[in-house]
C-alpha cells in the first residue's frame, strides 16, 4: 500500500509529460494503476481490452486499436481512483557510448571491475536514457563556460564553442560585444581573444563536460554534445577572476538581449580553482559575481580544496561564497569514499567522483587525474544535462524566471544524491551526485509545473516562494492541500475554504518541495 502511495502522489496530475531519447510512446495502449477493478474499468472504456499487469501495484494495461486522445489520459488522470496514468513505452537497452575508452571511465559507469565498488559512479548510462544532452528543447544550442588556465583548442573529441558572429585575427569586435577577437573564447590575463597557450588541465576539465560521446574516439563527457566555452582566468588576481565571469555574464545576456543570434547559452559554468583558507569576506566582489550571473539562469560549480579541511571553520575561496548559485564539490573515489578533500555541512554541496579520472588532456591525448578539479566538472556538465532535459513549460518558466528555476534546479541536484556515508554530515545534501534520478527529478517537476500565469487561472497563489517559515495559500475556492517531499512522501495534508490560509513550514528543512492542490501540482523552495 505505502508503494501505491508514493506513485500516486508522485507521478500523476492534471497535465503530463514524457520527454525520453530512448523511449518511444505506444499512444495505443495505457498504464493504469488503480484498485478499481476490470468491469469498472470498462465502464469508461467498454471497447478496451484490459490486462491485469501487476497485483502488488494494481496496474493494468488498456489496449485499443486506436489511439488513445489527450483527452483520454485527462480523463483518467482528474478521477480520484486513479492511481497514475500514462502511455505505455517501449524500452530499449541502456545507452552505452562506443568511445573506445568507455571502460576505464568508472566515474560514470562502475560495476565492480570497471571500479572498485559497484555503483560508486553517477548512473550516467540511465541518465543517458533520458537525454545525452547538447540542446534544449527547441534545439538551440547548450553551453558550459570553462574558466582554467589554458585550453587544447585542436582536440578533437571535444565541442569547443566557436562564436560565429565574430572573425578572428581582423581586429574589430564584429558582434559588438565588448571583445575584440573572441573568436574561440576569452583571454582574462591578457584581455584578449589569444588562447594559444594549452593546459592539460584546462583540457581535462572540458572533457569530463563535454568530450564528444558516441563517436568511437577516446572517452565521453558526461553531455555528449553540449559546447564547452574557454576561458582563460582561473588564477593570478582577483581581478582576473572578475573579467573571466564578467566575460560569461556578457556573452550569456547578449544572447538573451539579440534572442540567440549572438552570445552564447550559457547554463553553468565550472572553476576548478580557488584559495585554501579564502574568506569569503575578503573577496565581495568574486562572490556578488555568481549572483550577476545566477540572475541570468546560470549555476556556476566549484570545486573546493584538495586537502580534508573543513571549510566551514576554515574557509575556501570561493566555496565560502553565500550565494545560492554556487554549488561547492568534494572529491569521492572508486570506493564509494570521499578522498582527500575539504568538507563541510554548511558551504559543501554535494560530492562528485574525482580520483583516477580519465579524460582529455593536450596534443589530442587522453590522461587520468585526481582532485576536485575532476569532482566540479562533472557536477557542471550534469547541470547542461539537465537544462537539456527541461520541457517546454518549464524552459518557458526558465526565460521569464531564470533565477528561480536555477534554484530549483540546484534544489533537485541536491536532492536526487546517492546518500554517502562518508559524506553524511560533511555536506549539505550528505551524499553524491547521482545524473540519473537528477533527470528524474527534472522530469517529476516538469510532470507538475504550472505557470504563475495559470495557477492564477486555476485560482491559486502560493506565496512567498521561496520561503522560510510560513506559505500563504490564497485560493478561489474550497481545495484540499497536500505538502509533498520530493521523494514523494506525504508531510501534510489540509482542507482550505477559499481565502487566504498559513501553513507553517518553519519545521521543515530547507530543499525543494511540490504542493498539490486538487489535482495540480505546483514546485516550492523552503530556505
Amino acid at each position: 500500500m505505502n508503494s501505491y502511495r508514493l506513485i500516486l502522489l508522485l507521478f500523476f496530475s492534471a497535465n503530463f509529460w514524457v520527454a525520453s531519447q530512448a523511449q518511444q510512446l505506444v499512444k495505443s495502449e495505457l498504464l493504469v494503476q488503480t484498485h478499481w477493478s476490470v468491469n469498472e474499468l470498462k465502464q469508461i472504456f467498454p471497447k478496451t481490452e484490459i490486462q491485469k499487469i501487476s497485483d502488488v501495484l494494481s496496474v493494468y494495461l488498456l489496449i485499443q486499436s486506436s489511439e488513445f486522445s489527450v483527452e483520454d489520459v485527462a480523463l483518467l488522470s482528474r478521477n480520484t481512483n486513479i492511481g497514475y496514468v500514462n502511455y505505455n513505452r517501449t524500452v530499449e537497452n541502456r545507452a552505452i557510448p562506443n568511445d573506445s575508452l568507455w571502460s576505464q571511465q568508472w566515474a560514470l559507469y562502475n560495476d565492480g571491475v570497471n571500479g572498485t565498488v559497484e555503483d560508486a559512479d553517477v548512473d550516467a548510462d540511465e541518465a543517458w536514457e533520458l537525454n545525452t544532452g547538447g540542446v534544449n528543447f527547441k534545439g538551440d544550442t547548450l553551453v558550459v563556460a570553462v574558466i582554467d588556465g589554458g585550453f587544447d583548442l585542436n582536440h578533437e573529441d571535444i565541442n569547443w564553442f566557436v562564436n560565429k558572429a565574430d572573425t578572428f585575427g581582423n581586429g574589430l569586435d564584429d558582434d559588438s560585444n565588448g571583445y575584440i577577437d573572441d573568436t574561440f573564447g576569452w583571454n582574462a590575463y591578457s584581455n584578449n581573444g589569444d588562447l594559444s597557450n594549452s593546459s592539460d588541465h584546462g583540457t581535462h576539465v572540458s572533457g569530463i563536460i563535454g568530450a564528444k560521446g558516441n563517436n568511437t574516439l577516446g572517452v565521453t563527457g558526461i553531455n555528449w554534445d553540449i559546447q564547452v566555452l574557454p576561458i582563460r582566468g582561473s588564477s593570478g588576481t582577483e581581478s582576473t577572476v572578475l573579467r573571466a565571469y564578467s566575460y560569461v555574464y556578457d556573452q550569456r545576456k547578449l544572447y538573451n538581449d539579440t534572442n540567440g543570434e549572438k552570445g552564447a547559452l550559457i547554463v553553468a559554468t565550472n572553476s576548478s580553482f580557488g584559495i585554501n583558507y579564502g574568506q569569503a569576506n575578503d573577496y565581495p566582489l568574486w562572490c556578488a559575481m555568481y549572483d550577476s550571473l545566477g540572475s541570468l539562469g546560470i549555476l556556476n560549480a566549484v570545486a573546493g580544496p584538495n586537502i580534508s579541511i573543513n571549510i566551514d571553520d576554515q574557509g575556501d575561496m570561493p566555496g565560502t561564497c553565500s550565494s545560492n548559485y554556487t554549488i561547492c564539490v568534494t572529491n569521492t573515489k572508486s570506493d564509494d569514499i570521499k578522498g582527500n578533500a575539504g568538507y563541510g555541512e554548511v558551504n559543501v554541496d554535494l560530492g562528485a567522483p574525482g580520483t583516477n579520472i580519465i579524460s582529455t588532456v593536450s596534443d589530442s591525448s587522453y590522461a587520468e587525474m585526481t582532485g576536485t578539479s575532476m569532482a566540479s566538472p562533472l557536477v557542471a556538465g550534469t547541470v547542461g544535462l539537465g537544462f537539456s532535459y527541461l520541457c517546454e513549460d518549464q524552459w518557458m518558466e526558465y526565460e521569464s524566471k531564470p533565477d528561480s528555476v536555477a534554484l530549483f534546479m540546484k534544489q533537485i541536484i541536491l536532492e536526487s544524491v546517492d546518500q554517502n556515508i562518508t559524506l553524511l554530515d560533511k555536506t549539505v545534501s550528505d551524499g553524491r551526485l547521482n545524473a540519473h534520478q537528477f533527470l528524474v527529478g527534472i522530469g517529476n517537476w516538469c510532470d507538475g509545473i504550472y505557470s504563475v500565469k495559470e495557477m492564477e487561472e486555476a485560482g491559486v497563489r502560493l506565496y512567498p516562494n521561496p520561503t522560510v517559515s510560513q506559505l500563504n495559500v490564497e485560493l478561489k475556492k474550497p481545495s484540499n492541500i497536500i505538502l509533498i517531499s520530493l521523494t514523494g512522501q506525504i508531510l501534510a495534508k489540509y482542507d482550505f475554504k477559499e481565502g487566504v490560509h498559513q501553513i507553517d513550514v518553519s519545521n521543515l528543512p530547507a530543499g525543494m518541495y511540490f504542493v498539490r492542490i486538487n489535482h495540480s501540482t505546483y514546485p516550492l523552495i523552503f530556505q
